[in-house]
């Protein structure tokens, strides 16, 4: 005893069993075109309407000839209700659990028809909306700096909203855009407190800002090296200390600072033949 239904993707009619629409729950696949839908949604007319199967007996069911035969036309209706009243043996049928993981394609089906809902489309859009818009803040915030350095009117309004949030505006730091154009190290010609003791040098450098927007000063550390180039002493030179007063370095622009150190040296010290200078923002 079977059924027809028709493919709504390639209107291919093909035959079912009452079987198995009780046991994908009256979904089924193509044969085809893989198209997964309802069989009594899109049942195709039978070749002998007799054949169409009947529920067992009951007081809601039992009916007699004379009303069958007007009712000779089924509909896609009738089709599921006699789909789902077929008897069929129990013990011979999957359990829920099983039904659920075995019929992969009524699963991947349910879940396409889930996502393609007019409130689903709308909610994740609007996700998107709000993640996207987050994710400008959070660029905005951890870029102040630089936008208040290219654009200066923005420093009032984001001085405001720090204010509110907890932050501070700061000068844009930028070390690649450094360079250090020339330095020197060399002993001085004053007189040290204690000649025997220690030896007084002049440092002297000047570092130029290759970029178009003003940057903060950074620091200088200075490493006195032996003959082997290995360090033997290390000093970290604030930009204060070298004479400079301010906070940012003009665009483009240069400056020579210098600084004199008295460098103590004991006997079991290497003696100091070269140096190094690097910058870095502390």
């Amino acid at each position: 005893m079977s059924l027809k239904t028709r493919c709504p993707a390639c209107d291919t009619v093909f035959k079912i069993v009452p079987d198995q629409l009780k046991v994908s729950k009256g979904w089924v696949r193509c044969g085809r075109c893989a198209e997964v839908f309802d069989a009594a949604a899109h049942a195709a007319a039978s070749d002998n309407a007799n054949s169409w199967p009947q529920s067992s007996p009951s007081k809601a069911s039992v009916q007699s000839k004379t009303v069958i035969a007007k009712n000779a036309e089924i509909t896609p209706k009738n089709i599921t209700a006699e789909a789902v009243n077929t008897p069929a043996i129990d013990d011979l049928l999957p359990t829920k659990d099983k039904l659920e993981t075995d019929l992969t394609f009524v699963r991947v089906a349910k879940n396409k028809a889930f996502w393609q809902q007019s409130k689903v489309i709308t909610s994740l859009r609007a996700a998107c909306v709000a993640l996207v818009s987050l994710l400008f803040v959070q660029v905005v915030f951890s870029q102040r700096n630089h936008l208040v350095a290219a654009h200066p009117p923005l420093a009032s309004s984001f001085e405001s909203v720090c204010q509110a949030i907890g932050c501070k505006i700061e000068p844009f730091r930028n070390i690649d855009a450094y360079k250090i154009d020339s330095s020197s190290f060399q002993k001085a010609l004053a007189v040290a407190v204690d000649p025997a003791q220690a030896d007084v040098f002049a440092l002297k450098i000047t570092l130029k800002n290759n970029s178009d927007l003003p940057l903060a000063m950074p620091a200088v550390e200075l490493t006195l090296t032996e003959a082997g180039d290995k360090p033997v002493i290390r000093r970290v030179l604030l930009a204060k200390e070298l004479g400079f007063n301010g906070a940012t370095l003009a665009a483009n622009a240069d400056w020579t600072g210098d600084i004199t150190l008295a460098v103590t040296t004991k006997p079991v010290m290497p003696l100091v033949s070269g140096y190094r200078v690097l910058l870095f923002y502390p």
